[in-house]
């Protein structure tokens, strides 16, 4: 799971609490929750998906998938 956190992290996504984002990607999973961060990253053919602002948090991508 902290490979997955480092991952997002790298991408630019910002974590108030590390070992709950581990905790709820062992839950949910990377790839389910990744579905969430589309809207807010570069999805260009090639691209590292990055996000495209700078202030995007992992609890937000957290309330998203818990909302949905």
């Amino acid at each position: 799971m902290s490979e997955q956190v480092e991952k997002l992290e790298r991408k630019g996504m910002l974590l108030d609490d590390r070992e709950e984002a581990e905790r709820f990607l062992r839950d949910v999973s990377y790839y389910r929750l990744r579905a969430y961060t589309y809207p807010f990253q570069n999805n260009s053919e090639g691209g590292e998906h990055l996000f495209l602002r700078k202030d995007i948090r992992f609890d937000d991508i957290q309330d998203l998938y818990i909302f949905d």
